[in-house]
């Protein structure tokens, strides 16, 4: 008597190994990787601090917007070959989703862009930043598809280690194409805080990528309002510049904005215990994870609940 074959079974079966081959021949190796991210990443100095950006078209790199708002200057610096370059102005600006093109002097090699809403919990990604001369390369992951409570629909979150300075670096999956562009979530001071960082979502760039094939429309110092997640952005990047006082203001207005705001209390605490503030900090990350608890944000306040501990 013959065994009788399970038709059902092996179609399962064989789906998944087709899903698995599929999988297996779109993702790029490491080292591929990196290198095209490296070919496309640019450090910007700003007066306002530093950031990162990339090129999206030869003449045109992407940055983000809170990081040239209101600057006077802007140069960069080609992370393939360590030289400096001029930036011309601002070819086009989503002020919604923080996102700005510059024009610059110099080709550039653009990265392809990928589809940010097919991002997962859990899935690889990778962050090539380029601050003050340093190069990095870093592997982390999808933490969740929502960011930050204002911005949940613009960004998604994500646990990487990258270093200071990089915001506006290009996130890539493992197609080697671009899902992301990094902006800091919790800044570190002397307490010592648990990866919790965002990515603006690449989709939104795609439209304004075609808008930026212009000429320049406009020069620095160029003015604009920021949404309450930019404004915490660049909080971060004078944090990380040493500017205490001003990254002070900067979060003091988001909560005096919305006080819920549980990221611009936990930074602001940070900001005070840098001035040895050690009581108005403790005070700011019992708000920040109250207001956390508020807009259940169940990550964050087990962040915090950790950091208020050390006190």
């Amino acid at each position: 008597m013959k065994p009788r074959i399970n038709a059902g079974r092996h179609f399962t079966v064989l789906v998944i190994a087709l899903f698995c081959l599929a999988t297996l021949a779109h993702a790029m190796p490491e080292w591929q990787i990196e290198q095209r991210a490296l070919n496309g990443t640019v450090f910007v100095e700003t007066d306002i601090g530093d950031a990162n950006g990339f090129f999206v078209a030869p003449h045109r790199i992407v940055v983000p917007y809170h990081a040239i708002a209101g600057t006077s200057f802007a140069r960069g610096r080609n992370a393939a070959d360590g030289h400096w370059f001029q930036v011309a102005g601002v070819t086009a600006v989503d002020a919604d989703r923080n996102l700005a093109i510059l024009s610059v002097s110099i080709r550039g090699n653009p990265l392809p862009l990928g589809n940010s809403d097919d991002i997962r919990s859990g899935k690889d990604i990778y962050v090539q930043s380029y601050s003050r001369g340093e190069k990095s390369f870093t592997k982390g992951k999808v933490e969740d598809r929502k960011g930050r409570k204002f911005c949940e629909k613009v960004e998604f979150s994500i646990a990487v280690k990258v270093e200071p300075g990089s915001d506006g670096a290009p996130i890539l999956n493992v197609d080697g194409k671009v899902v992301g562009i990094f902006l800091r979530g919790l800044v570190k001071s002397e307490a010592t805080f648990p990866l919790l960082d965002f990515a603006i979502r690449s989709n939104f760039l795609k439209s304004l990528r075609d808008r930026g094939w212009g000429s320049v429309v406009q020069h620095f110092p160029l003015q604009g309002n920021l949404n309450l997640c930019a404004l915490i952005s660049r909080g971060n990047m004078k944090f990380e510049k040493g500017d205490y006082d001003a990254a002070y203001a900067d979060y003091s207005r988001v909560i005096s904005r919305n006080r819920d705001a549980a990221i611009a209390y936990s930074n602001r605490g940070s900001v005070r215990l840098k001035w040895g503030h050690t009581a108005e900090a403790a005070a700011d990350f019992r708000l920040a994870k109250g207001a956390a608890k508020r807009i259940n944000w169940s990550k964050l306040g087990r962040v915090l609940g950790k950091i208020i501990k050390i006190f």
